[in-house]
């Protein structure tokens, strides 16, 4: 008698796990898109084939990869899209000087990149000033 309270006991306690697993899926969405991601190294190369192709400029100054050191890879996700906005932010060995104000140089720059690898545009970074 023990044995089989305990037998039903378990079984109940198994339907229930099951009842709120069940429950879980049909409350998620339904809409749930296949996320696209590469790895940071991977990203690194196709940023330094862009790089390579100069299009990493910043005031009219193209720069090359013995000008930068990439030192982080963002992947920002719109909850729309599957399709991250991918960024590389990268330290400026020599800061550059920024026209408007010579006082000031730019020490880092973030470049935001398209699924190729093709750089979008850049954000430069001050962090100097006189």
């Amino acid at each position: 008698m023990k044995k089989i309270f305990i037998q039903l006991t378990l079984l109940s306690l198994f339907l229930i796990c099951i009842g709120y697993a069940a429950a879980f899926v049909i409350e998620s969405p339904t809409d749930q898109k296949t996320y696209f991601f590469k790895k940071p190294f991977e990203i690194i190369n196709m940023f330094y084939k862009a790089v390579d192709h100069a299009e990493l400029r910043a005031f009219d100054k193209t720069l090359s990869r013995e000008m930068i050191i990439p030192i982080r890879v963002e992947y920002i996700y719109e909850l729309s899209s599957p399709i991250p906005q991918i960024n590389v932010h990268s330290e400026i060995i020599d800061p550059i000087s920024i026209p408007a104000d010579p006082n000031c140089k730019a020490g880092a720059i973030t470049a935001t990149l398209d699924t190729e690898g093709h750089i979008l545009g850049t954000s430069v970074h001050v962090h100097f000033c006189d």
